[in-house]
């Protein structure tokens, strides 16, 4: 038996303490933001933590949680005003326009996730589509009118390991740093 797994396994446990001493209780949190958590997620399990870099100031928290299957999110100020709001939908609670949107958009591959954007009294949709060369993301506004689009294409390596294949021929377990091979110009 090879000891890799499990010294691979080892490797991990200080990572997965971190990541949970990062959550917050609802008890630690400012009353107003635990009130507008309690009132919006309901009995919901719920995990907070601070927002990041990558929620805009005045972002202080973050909450998520599923219900009904999906997958739901809020970014809270410091105050408890919900400054963000995204929840998981199927195609068909989209408005038509969006619908029809989706459905043209999905014919570039898998559909993978749709979720209702409410921010600044604004709803928006995004989706996400899988492609046998990365994914797109894609944003519109209720009108089904594109206002935004991110690909992000597989590397080498995404491709290699998708196509299950048993070789490794770089010995670089997991590192995706640079890639002299990035010949596109893009990014």
């Amino acid at each position: 038996m090879k000891p890799y797994p499990i010294l691979a396994v080892a490797a991990l446990l200080p990572m997965l303490a971190l990541a949970k001493e990062h959550e917050l209780s609802l008890d630690k949190l400012p009353a107003k933001v635990a009130e507008t958590i309690r009132a919006t997620v309901g009995q919901a399990k719920v995990e907070v933590e601070e927002a990041d870099d990558e929620d805009a100031a005045p972002a202080a928290y973050k909450a998520e949680w599923d219900q009904d299957g999906s997958k739901h999110e809020i970014i809270l100020a410091a105050d408890g005003a919900i400054l963000c709001r995204e929840d998981g939908i199927t195609q068909e609670a989209a408005p038509a326009p969006v619908q029809a949107a989706l459905k043209e958009l999905a014919k570039s591959g898998t559909l993978k996730e749709i979720e209702k954007i409410t921010a600044n009294n604004t709803i928006s949709y995004e989706a996400e589509v899988k492609t046998a060369e990365g994914k797109i993301e894609v944003k519109f506004d209720a009108s089904g009118k594109e206002i935004a689009r991110k690909i992000e294409k597989k590397d080498k390596k995404d491709k290699k390991e998708e196509g299950d294949e048993d070789e490794d021929n770089d010995g670089d377990h997991g590192h995706h740093g640079d890639h002299e091979d990035d010949d596109d110009g893009e990014n």
